[in-house]
């Protein structure tokens, strides 16, 4: 037989909550702008390459992705190549 452990759960506290709500990090504009593009059914790889090419710290990471073993053999030094 498997005994149930009693979890008690903090007490919810509005102030609280809003106060840890406020201080998130807000999204970035090309965050913002890829999401909206992820959900148009037009959606192109051009227009994803432009909105990513804004962002050079996100673009920098897609390519260590496609560069790492787990992406081509062929490294990429440019979004469209990857």
């Amino acid at each position: 037989m498997i005994e149930n452990e009693t979890h008690t759960m903090p007490q919810l506290n509005l102030h609280n909550l809003d106060q840890e709500i406020r201080q998130l990090p807000s999204l970035s504009v090309v965050v913002t702008r890829l999401l909206e593009l992820l959900g148009r059914e037009d959606l192109t790889m051009a227009s994803l390459m432009t909105v990513v090419g804004e962002d050079q710290a996100l673009a920098a990471r897609i390519l260590r992705i496609a560069n790492s073993p787990w992406g081509k053999s062929k490294p990429s030094t440019t979004l469209p190549a990857c």
